[in-house]
């Protein structure tokens, strides 16, 4: 799970979710604050993410109402049994930021599968399903 403040984080958050998806080769999702606050997290009730870990992207400039809604929304996914951890962009504009979380996220992904010891260059997922569509 991968979570981000609207703007920025919300930006970064789906494209980590791409890029844990084709580089690592594992289920990703993504959200972003705070509208996630107004469902999501009545489905992560107690026991339901243990098999989930959640990485909170956060940075200067979020909304205060959204930086607020932050930590007890961590909160309540750690008490469903998710492995947090927040990750804080870097930079002093908006652009150094929304970069820094991209870059972080793209190294991120790659390490992961190569710790899964998957090579994270094929999209052999992909090729199958073009094929497939063009009917061969």
């Amino acid at each position: 799970m991968i979570w981000g403040a609207e703007g920025i984080g919300c930006v970064a958050a789906a494209r980590w979710r791409t890029q844990f998806n084709e580089n690592a080769k594992v289920p990703s999702f993504s959200s972003a604050l705070p509208e996630l606050d107004h469902n999501e997290v009545v489905g992560w009730s107690a026991g339901s993410g243990g098999a989930f870990a959640l990485v909170a992207l956060r940075h200067d400039g979020e909304h205060p109402d959204v930086a607020f809604r932050f930590p007890a929304s961590i909160e309540m996914a750690d008490a469903a049994g998710m492995r947090a951890e927040e990750v804080q962009a870097a930079g002093r504009s908006q652009l150094a930021r929304l970069m820094s979380l991209l870059a972080t996220g793209d190294f991120t992904s790659v390490y992961l599968g190569l710790l899964r010891g998957v090579d994270p260059t094929p999209i052999e997922a992909i090729v199958r399903l073009k094929r497939a569509l063009a009917g061969g």
